[in-house]
């Protein structure tokens, strides 16, 4: 019940994740992650099982041909300024839908990260080039530096691409997150899978209860802050 896309690389890229998270959120956004924490003890991890098993069903379940307009690439950190082989299998969907959609363009998310002297984006566009996409019909989005921010930024952009429906491409195991935080955000989409096969694996395993942490996390924050009237957390998030 697993994802051909994640690697063990990419389980270990999961801490630098939470560093990162934990470096941009603040003290807010800290005390959600412990009340969070909290909630899986008192649970006895239940609830951190329920929110990885929504990962797990919306992992198996999302096509991998969800063509439109707009295809929008989420970023992840590099490895030496060139793509990993997670954000490789994101930018080639994306190429494969380009090829069967006239006139379509691809948004690239992601900023820099790490000591990487290029941009997510930057790196992705190139990647592009060298498949043969247009330069022009590429976009960048070179600011984030996470999940949430890559999706921010990508709303604050679509007015000028014309407000299409965002068809959200990433990696099976980052589906659910990517998906909820667009629905938080507001953002008209549709998700596209990475990979053309669901499958299964151990190591697969560990960023499936990773992605199941985050999730619970988020949806722990946006409910306690909708309960206390929480305007500054909102904002954060909305």
């Amino acid at each position: 019940m697993l994802v051909r896309c994640a690697s063990l690389s990419g389980s270990i890229r999961g801490l630098g994740t939470m560093h990162n998270y934990l470096k941009t959120i603040g003290s807010d956004g800290i005390r959600m992650l412990a009340l969070s924490s909290l909630i899986i003890v008192v649970t006895g991890g239940i609830s951190w099982l329920w929110q990885s098993h929504r990962v797990l069903s919306t992992a198996r379940r999302t096509p991998p041909h969800s063509a439109g307009p707009l295809l929008v690439v989420l970023g992840q950190k590099l490895q030496s300024d060139t793509p990993t082989p997670d954000f490789e299998r994101r930018l080639d969907r994306a190429v494969r839908l380009f090829a069967d959609t006239p006139g379509a363009h691809i948004l690239i998310l992601g900023g820099y990260t790490g000591r990487a002297q290029l941009s997510e984006a930057g790196a992705g566009r190139e990647y592009l080039v060298r498949q043969g996409i247009p330069p022009e019909a590429i976009h960048v989005e070179d600011h984030s530096r996470h999940t949430l921010e890559n999706l921010r930024q990508a709303r604050e952009m679509l007015p000028a691409l014309g407000n299409p429906v965002a068809v959200l491409i990433t990696c099976r195991y980052h589906l659910a997150r990517t998906s909820e935080l667009a629905r938080g955000l507001g953002l008209n989409h549709r998700l596209c899978a990475a990979e053309e096969h669901f499958t299964y694996g151990p190591i697969q395993l560990l960023a499936i209860l990773r992605e199941g942490y985050f999730l619970h996390w988020y949806r722990v924050g946006r409910r306690w802050s909708e309960w206390r009237g929480n305007r500054f957390n909102l904002a954060r998030i909305n």
